[in-house]
């Protein structure tokens, strides 16, 4: 069984998540799934494939859950991050002049 989702990239500055994170690394091992990243520079976009046997449905559901849940809570804190650095600049720009 094959799940798969699109993951944003939001600023090169921000690694994005991969198989060595170790939230990844933990979900493949309690749900015995396999997280495979595919990274589409031109749409800005990661594809996360979640992929775990049919027999175990409810674990790759619940493994991809988790992944979407782990990383929408880090693309939060990525945008909020950047949100700032760029009013920082802001500031610095306008204190400057």
């Amino acid at each position: 069984m094959l799940i798969s989702f699109e993951l944003p990239i939001i600023a090169s500055e921000f690694p994005v998540p991969d198989n060595d994170t170790p939230y990844v690394k933990e979900i493949e091992e309690r749900f015995n799934v396999q997280v495979i990243f595919s990274t589409r520079p031109k749409l800005h976009s990661s594809l996360v494939l979640v992929k775990g046997s049919e027999k175990e449905m409810l674990k790759v559901k619940n493994a991809t859950q988790n992944l979407i849940n782990q990383m929408c809570d880090s693309v939060a804190v990525r945008l909020i991050l950047f949100f700032d650095f760029i009013l920082i600049i802001i500031i610095i720009v306008i204190l400057i002049t």
